[in-house]
Order: structure tokens, then sequence, then C-alpha cells
């Protein structure tokens, strides 16, 4: 029973940890992408939409980063990269310290060779489809995985400064217990003391 006890208040206590470190998973990876690179962050505030081609039946801009040092490769050879890619398409969009990124508009049907070719020329392609609002979206959910990352850390030092209490509390009467066993096993039950007789 005691064991049961201690196994119900360790499982609560890993459940509620466990638990926890999944949110914070969660927000290192959204924090991450506001304030990473060009090659992690996220585009959604960086890119204007009216760069991109959309609602196009054959034209597509792709978003791709390039090192600040292969810079000039790139403008250099982009267009030869695969057929169909439009002539002088190329637009920086932004640039950090470390990358420099590109839209460049391809039709459609060459798109993936377009893509495989960066890829071999160690420049990344990132997938980027704008949505209407879409700031304002991700700054909420890190808001809000924020406040759930506050609120389930509190939980969890509480369950465990209670989980702790009652475990040491556990330890405490076992620990009596068997120091009483190991007393009356070693000298025997205590002696009753005599009472008194009420003179008469």
């Amino acid at each position: 029973m005691v064991n049961d006890k201690l196994q119900n208040i360790d499982n609560d206590v890993k459940a509620k940890f466990n638990q926890y470190n999944g949110i914070k998973t969660t927000l290192a990876a959204l924090q991450r992408k506001q304030t990473g690179n060009l090659a992690t962050k996220s585009l959604t505030p960086i890119v204007n939409p009216n760069l991109l081609v959309q609602d196009s039946e054959y034209l597509e801009t792709h978003l791709i980063v390039v090192p600040t040092n292969a810079r000039k490769d790139f403008l250099r050879s982009y267009e030869t990269l695969a057929p169909m890619v439009v002539p002088r398409s190329s637009v920086q969009v932004a640039q950090d310290d470390e990358f420099t990124l590109f839209a460049v508009t391809t039709f459609k049907k060459t798109s993936a060779e377009f893509l495989q070719k960066c890829r071999e020329q160690k420049w990344t392609p990132r997938q980027y489809k704008y949505v209407e609002g879409g700031k304002e979206e991700e700054q909420r959910e890190l808001d809000r995985i924020a406040r759930e990352e506050k609120k389930v850390w509190g939980e969890a030092l509480r369950l465990g400064r209670t989980g702790w209490s009652e475990t040491a509390m556990i330890l405490t009467h076992v620990m009596t217990l068997r120091v009483f066993v190991e007393t009356v096993l070693r000298y025997g039950l205590p002696l009753e003391r005599p009472r008194s007789k009420q003179r008469k």
C-alpha cells in the first residue's frame, strides 16, 4: 500500500515534468524561429507578399537562402541552373550576417529541378506560403505557449513540492515502524508497568 502510494506520487510528478519539458521544447523552437538566421527563421515577418507570384497557373516564386560569401555565384548562375527560370527575376528579400534571402521566379513544371540544383549548390530552398495575418498569428501562438509554459511550470513545481513532502512523511513513518519492529525483535515486547492498586 505504501509502495503503491509512492509509485503514484512518482508517476504524477514525472508526468507533469514531462508535460513541462514538451511545452518548453515547443517554446524554444518558436523562439528560435523568431530570432534565428535566415536559414531557420520564420519568413512571415520578412517576406513582402508583393514579391511573390500568387495564383498563377504557370509561374511560381521560390525563396532561396544563399550564404553571403556565395551571393555573387548565385546571381551569376541561378538563371542557368534549370530550364525555364524567368530571367532577371532574382530579388534580394533580406540579408543577415550569414545568409542572403532571394526570391526567384520559375515555371511550375521545372520547379522541382530548380530546387534540386539549388540544394546541390548548397543553397537552401525555403518553403513559404503567404497567409493573411500570419505574422499576428505567429505572435499570438508564441504568447499562448509562453503563458502555458509558466502555468505548467507552476503546477509542476507545486506538485513536486507536495510529492516531496508526502514522500518524506511516508518514509518517516516507514522508518519509525522499522525501528519499532527491530526493537521488538531484538529486546522483546515492552513490559507492562504494574498499575498501583488503589488503597482501600
